[in-house]
C-alpha cells in the first residue's frame, strides 16, 4: 500500500503579465495527478495558488478482506484520493479591472472565490494498465467519471 501526496503553492510578489499568472490543473476527464478531475480542463488561474492532493492505494487488500479471490488473481486494486486547491487574484494582476477575470477576447480566467474540495475511488488494475475513477466534488454537486493509466510501480 501506499500514500502520495501533491503540494503545489504559487506566489508573485509583483504585477505579472497573464502568460506568468499561476494555475491549478483540471484534468480532461482522466486522472492526471496533480489536478482537480472535477475541473473539466477549467484550470484556475490567479497571482497565488495553493493545491493539495493525496492519494492512497491499498492495492488488492480491500478485495482480500472481502475474500473475492477472482478479483485479488487479476490484480485489480482499489485507490481512495482527494484533491483540495484555490486560486487569487490581486486588482493589479486582474488583466481587464471590473470585468470579474473576463479577457479582452471573451476568454474567462477562472479565479474562484472559494475553495474547490472533491474525494473519489478508483478502481486499478483493469487490463492489468488502466483505471476508473468516481469523483464527487464537496463544494458543490458535481461529479466526475475518468479513465486512466495505472501506475505500473
Amino acid at each position: 500500500m501506499a500514500l502520495q501526496v501533491h503540494l503545489n503553492v504559487g506566489m508573485s510578489l509583483h504585477e505579472v503579465p497573464l502568460h506568468r499568472l499561476w494555475t491549478v490543473d483540471g484534468s480532461n476527464r482522466g486522472s492526471k495527478p496533480g489536478s482537480l478531475r472535477t475541473l473539466h480542463g477549467r484550470p484556475m488561474t490567479g497571482d497565488r495558488t495553493a493545491f493539495l492532493g493525496w492519494e492512497h492505494n491499498f492495492r488488492t487488500v480491500p478485495f482480500e478482506r472481502l475474500g473475492l479471490r477472482p478479483l485479488v488473481r487479476r490484480n485489480l486494486g482499489i485507490i481512495v484520493y482527494g484533491g483540495h486547491g484555490r486560486s487569487w487574484i490581486r486588482p493589479e494582476n486582474d488583466p481587464v479591472p471590473g470585468l470579474n477575470g473576463i479577457l479582452p477576447s471573451g476568454w474567462p480566467l477562472q479565479v474562484p472565490t472559494q475553495w474547490h474540495h472533491e474525494v473519489g475511488v478508483s478502481l486499478n488494475g483493469i487490463f492489468g494498465m488502466l483505471r476508473l475513477d468516481v469523483t464527487r466534488r464537496l463544494d458543490r454537486p458535481e461529479w466526475a467519471l475518468g479513465f486512466g493509466v495505472a501506475k505500473l510501480l
